[in-house]
């Protein structure tokens, strides 16, 4: 299926599939690579105010009120592994719980950080307004306990940097998604599902998701919303089965907090998590673990 060759502390995974040319390969081995990155010039979301740089998307701002409408909820998963493992029951060449960047026929390439053997649930990450996608590796060895990511990259570039923000067409995302998650499908021998993936939105990437949860509401049923810009939507939500929403303790979060109240008062199964320490476009110390709790409530089935 593939080789893997180690260089400098870094594993180069090749892949060849059957009429189409996809390569993939590992792009650092730790968060404090993904987030040394140069900053690009973040784009302003008329909704609020930047004030300063945001690795994951979106603009910046400091808490105002942090009136508690919704208690956050106390972490309680036990630290994950330190290092990805290496799978014999997956196809050879995979690595588990670290980013590889795979090419897309057709498409920008995508990371991907594969779940554990036998893990067969997919999750779907979007990320912000130019905002950096390899922040996620700050908890993608915790995830992959539970799901295989696809991280995607907006298809609309920033004006500097190299980073991207999404369009607002939820079909063409929707089929972007669809190309993704068959690619990683056979890449994975079939240990993927297709159906019914997480979606998980970052800032910008949140109110994506949302609008994909309304435009297929038979496919997108579990979602995470992580530095909303704006309340969580119930008319976008309701047909939803969970909403994980969270934010950083630096961040205004009072409308996530009402949105998640107002999900719950309707009949949507909705949780509020805050990351200590973090603000709008941090995920800090705190992120494996409370990215940890937040996969432990949406695939525990008595929810």
């Amino acid at each position: 299926m593939g080789h893997v060759r180690w260089r400098q502390g870094l594993a180069v995974v090749a892949f060849g599939i059957t009429g189409n040319s996809c390569q993939s390969r590992v792009v650092a081995d730790s968060p404090e690579e993904y987030l040394s990155e140069p900053p690009a010039q973040i784009g302003q979301d008329p909704s609020h105010t930047c004030t300063g740089t945001d690795p994951a998307g979106g603009s910046v701002h400091r808490s105002r009120d942090r009136t508690s409408v919704a208690p956050p909820t106390t972490s309680t998963l036990p630290a994950p592994k330190e290092q990805p493992v290496a799978s014999s029951a997956l196809p050879a060449g995979l690595t588990v719980g670290r980013a590889t960047e795979l090419a897309i026929s057709n498409d920008l390439p995508i990371l991907v950080v594969h779940g554990e053997a036998g893990t067969t649930a997919a999750m779907i990450y979007l990320h912000g307004v130019c905002g950096n996608i390899f922040a996620l590796s700050n908890w993608a060895s915790t995830a992959s306990h539970f799901v295989t990511i696809l991280a995607l990259r907006g298809d609309i570039p920033c004006d500097s940097g190299g980073r991207r923000r999404f369009s607002q067409s939820t079909w063409r995302l929707n089929a972007r998604i669809e190309s993704a998650l068959a690619t990683v499908r056979e890449l994975r021998g079939g240990q993927l599902e297709l159906k019914h993936p997480v979606i998980f939105g970052y800032s910008q990437g949140a109110v994506r998701a949302q609008s994909l949860a309304l435009d297929y509401p038979k496919k997108y049923r579990r979602i995470v919303l992580g530095g909303a810009p704006r309340k969580p939507w119930l008319h976008k939500l309701r047909s939803t089965s969970q909403v994980a929403v969270f934010g950083g303790e630096n961040e205004e979060t009072l409308h996530m907090k009402t949105g998640v109240n107002e999900l719950n008062a309707n009949g949507v199964s909705s949780r509020y998590w805050e990351l200590p320490d973090a603000g709008h476009g941090q995920y800090g110390m705190g992120g494996p673990r409370v990215i940890g709790d937040i996969m432990t409530w949406l695939f525990t089935p008595e929810g």
